[in-house]
């Protein structure tokens, strides 16, 4: 292509200087705007083979020979250019050969303000937040308030309470880091423009395009492999956007209030006097038969709870944390999970005097504990025909207070020691009351022998070995406010610290004791329609419908054996000695009465602070115990701030206005447009893409917009002229590998060597 002469402008009419050359352009393109009248074109070389553009085919240009220049002012000009062939069919961009000002026109102006505007705003909401969460320190927290910040914060969608719309709200933790990337991103891309524009090292300048998110700029860093200030400092400014992103999550928390207050709670002593056997218990037997009975009918969720129907405290089996691991105190914790507890009693402890909060206390308790391990089945009747066992009878070898009949349904006997001659009183049935020598003293377990005759033609022998067991419990109580309902329960246990008479001593070594057992218990439940309760409680005793309903096996059809030999001897011992100890609990004094929600009744007693003075009220066979214990209330929850995390949300806040507000400086003061970072820069700086000239006011992705549809191939453009030699001498052909138009590049050839 010929040479193409520079065009001098000084005034309304220019003159054509030195020629210089110039690269092939492609296609004819559009008149950026016409000529004003009287303005005159140069006269230009004479040029053969030059189409007519669309300034003379619009009659704006006089009917002379093909001009190549036009222009009407002195900041562009217009150039037309010659004929090339392969450049049909492709559109050339309106700006194609314009010559045009860096300067910003007035709507680019006013664009890049609003942005400028728009960026700068984009930290302010994040700034509103912290002020509210500042605000808010230390006072109460009111929830629908709560509500609202948590959405804000937290990205919540709730329902709002003034109204049935549903407020999605943008989530904080989640939005500052977008804002954060755009903000200071674009920071990058004009800062690399504005370095560029006055100079600057490749390596700062791509260290600077490729820090526009956090994981582009610790890779950028790396890749460049050369440690700088610059570069940490870009990868500290980019930690920002995770940091602040989470630091609004960690701000604001709430505190609770706490009052502590003392309390004397007042609690029933079931090692005091028993006085089953003994005329006193007959006053109060149809009152203990009644509450026997409904609590073997009690709900589900009463027999597997904590607590009884009327709310007192029932005391787990020690034997029920075998597995769990005791601390150095000999404490182990109830588990939370994964633990079922078996009760010893189906009646609870009665306690009185618990405070209002968060209260926990110590309780000290006695049960007895069987241990099953042998049951036989033995034929003692048929039809018109009945033969006793022997085993049990009033005159043993089991005691019992009653003979076996024909009609006794189920009996129990006892074979063990008698203690009543180691007792300092004998119409003071307590174990405590026996001599402190009997502390000290060895003693053979004993045995009791549990017979059921309710099957069609066996009896079913259960025999089982009585414990005492001395438990001390870990009580926890809780009640948000007074005439609430209070929650209690066993937390952790371990065995009594106080002084105790030996386990293989129990209530049942007093004969009195275990005649009133054996001759009450079976007639505290009614038995109507061949229907046990008792027995059918110990079969399955979580099925009221089970226990209502269910007849003797002699009375069912086919008729069967006891259905006791189903079970296994584990729950016969748990289930038979919780209802053994609901008698002794209900055969003291009073018993009923405090145990139907009257445990306020309960007489105080003086304050057991230490070991001794528990041990001296146990010894006195104290009805009750008296003890402190403190409570916690839950007052108002009040908001708090993390002042680390608030500096650090607030420092990270305040990169996004001061990246915009440095943007928008450089903005000013950096004729070129974003220029790197964008392919159509690249092609246009490339000598083997037939790009237009031109443009010189868009940005890099303006211009790819408009260009598009323009096809390019990094590859093999060509040959060095010459080849490359070698040491012996031999030219090799060696390619050219360059950004060109696909159609003039070919597709790179592994085997071939390339400049």
């Amino acid at each position: 292509m010929d040479d193409i002469p520079i065009i001098e402008i000084q005034s309304a009419t220019a003159s054509v200087s030195s020629p210089v050359s110039t690269r092939t352009i492609p296609a004819p393109i559009s008149p950026r705007r016409p000529s004003p009248p009287g303005a005159e074109s140069p006269s230009p070389p004479s040029t053969p083979g030059h189409r007519r553009g669309k300034s003379e085919s619009q009659n704006l240009l006089p009917p002379t020979s093909k001009n190549l220049f036009q222009y009407s002012t002195t900041r562009e000009f217009r150039y037309d250019q010659p004929e090339e062939d392969g450049q049909e069919g492709r559109e050339s961009p309106n700006w194609q050969g314009v010559a045009g000002s860096l300067n910003r026109t007035r709507r680019q102006k006013w664009r890049d303000f609003l942005v400028d505007v728009l960026t700068i705003a984009a930290g302010l909401p994040f700034f509103a937040l912290a002020g509210a969460i500042i605000r808010l320190d230390g006072k109460p927290v009111k929830r629908q308030q709560e509500n609202v910040l948590n959405q804000c914060i937290k990205g919540v969608s709730t329902k709002s309470p003034q109204s049935s719309v549903y407020a999605d709200y943008k989530k904080a933790a989640t939005l500052f880091p977008l804002v954060f990337s755009v903000v200071v991103g674009r920071l990058m891309v004009k800062l690399a423009s504005w370095k560029v524009e006055r100079g600057s090292t490749v390596g700062s300048l791509e260290r600077l395009m490729g820090s526009k998110t956090v994981g582009g700029t610790i890779i950028t860093q790396v890749r460049l492999w050369h440690f700088s200030l610059a570069g940490l400092g870009l990868i500290l400014l980019w930690l920002l956007s995770p940091v602040g992103g989470q630091a609004v999550l960690r701000i604001l928390s709430t505190t609770s209030t706490r009052t502590v207050s003392n309390a004397a709670v007042n609690y029933l002593n079931s090692r005091q006097q028993v006085y089953a056997g003994l005329p006193a218990f007959d006053s109060w037997y149809p009152g203990f038969a009644g509450i026997f009975t409904a609590s073997l009918l009690a709900p589900m969720a009463v027999k597997a709870g904590p607590l009884d129907l009327w709310g007192n405290l029932k005391i787990p089996y020690f034997s029920g944390l075998a597995n769990v691991t005791e601390d150095s105190n000999g404490w182990k914790q109830s588990p939370q999970t994964n633990y079922t507890p078996s009760y010893s009693s189906i009646f609870g402890i009665p306690i009185s005097g618990v405070p209002t909060g968060n209260a926990t206390f110590n309780v000290q308790s006695t049960y007895v504990e069987l241990s099953c391990s042998n049951r036989t089945s033995s034929r003692t009747r048929s039809l018109n025909f009945f033969s006793n066992p022997g085993l049990i009878s009033t005159n043993g070898p089991f005691v019992s207070a009653q003979n076996v009949t024909f009609q006794t349904l189920w009996t129990m006997g006892y074979l063990g020691d008698n203690v009543t001659d180691l007792t300092n009183n004998i119409t003071i049935q307590s174990l405590d009351s026996l001599s402190n020598q009997t502390e000290s003293g060895t003693f053979l377990p004993g045995l009791l022998l549990y017979q059921d005759f309710t099957g069609s033609q066996n009896v079913t022998s259960i025999y089982c070995v009585p414990l005492q067991k001395y438990i001390e419990s870990e009580i926890t109580c809780t009640q948000s406010s007074p005439g609430a309902p209070q929650s209690c329960g066993v937390t952790a246990q371990r065995l009594s610290l106080l002084p105790h008479m030996p386990n293989t001593l129990t209530l049942m070594t007093y004969p009195q004791v275990f005649n009133g057992l054996s001759s009450l218990l079976p007639r505290s439940t009614q038995q109507l329609n061949h229907i046990d309760l008792l027995q059918n409680y110990l079969e399955q005793p979580l099925s009221n419908s089970y226990i209502q309903s269910t007849p003797w096996p002699s009375f069912t059809s086919p008729p069967t054996e006891s259905r006791l030999q189903n079970i296994s001897l584990q729950d016969f011992g748990d289930r038979l000695g919780s209802l053994i100890n609901a008698f002794l609990h209900g055969a003291q004094l009073n018993s009923t009465t405090y145990l139907t929600g009257e445990a306020h009744s309960l007489p105080q007693q003086q304050l057991a602070t230490t070991p001794s003075s528990m041990s001296a009220q146990i010894k006195a066979l104290s009805p009750s115990f008296t003890l402190l214990t403190n409570s916690t209330i839950p007052g108002l929850d009040h908001y708090s701030i993390s002042i680390p995390f608030l500096a650090l949300f607030l420092l990270a806040s305040l990169v996004i206005p001061l990246s915009a507000l440095v943007s928008m400086i450089l903005s000013r003061v950096t004729l070129s447009r974003d220029y790197l970072g964008c392919v159509s820069s690249l092609a246009r700086e490339s000598r083997y893409v037939e790009f237009p000239d031109g443009g010189v006011g868009l940005d890099g992705l303006k211009r790819s917009r408009m260009c598009s549809e323009w096809r390019v191939r990094l590859g093999d453009v060509g040959d060095v002229d010459g080849g490359w030699s070698i040491g012996t001498g031999v030219a090799l052909t060696v390619g050219r590998y360059a950004l060109g138009d696909e159609a003039k590049t070919r597709v790179v050839d592994g085997r071939k060597l390339y400049l």
